[in-house]
């Protein structure tokens, strides 16, 4: 690990009294409903659009969450994926 120079953690100091610490990597609180369906991410990224409109959350904060229900659409349209090439087999199989 780099040694920091006692300046650089004055300046530090200086910056975190002024302005705070970052919240980057910060639990973040928002209700948002059940994921597990493409409604509920509909409704969940409404939520949060909402949440950053009012400015209970920061875009990023809000850019942080969405990227993490992306994913869970993502897992959801491969499973839908899924479901439909195995009929298509079985119908072709027949």
């Amino acid at each position: 690990m780099p040694r920091v120079s006692k300046p650089a953690l004055h300046c530090n100091a200086i910056l975190d009294r002024a302005y705070g610490r970052s919240q980057i990597g910060q639990p973040i609180e928002i209700e948002l409903p059940d994921t597990s369906t493409v409604e509920g991410i509909n409704r969940a990224l409404a939520a949060i659009v909402a949440a950053t409109a009012t400015a209970k959350l920061s875009p990023t904060e809000a850019q942080s969450i969405c990227s993490v229900i992306e994913a869970q659409r993502k897992a959801l349209e491969i499973a839908d994926l899924e479901v439909r090439i195995k009929r298509l087999e079985e119908a072709a199989a027949t």
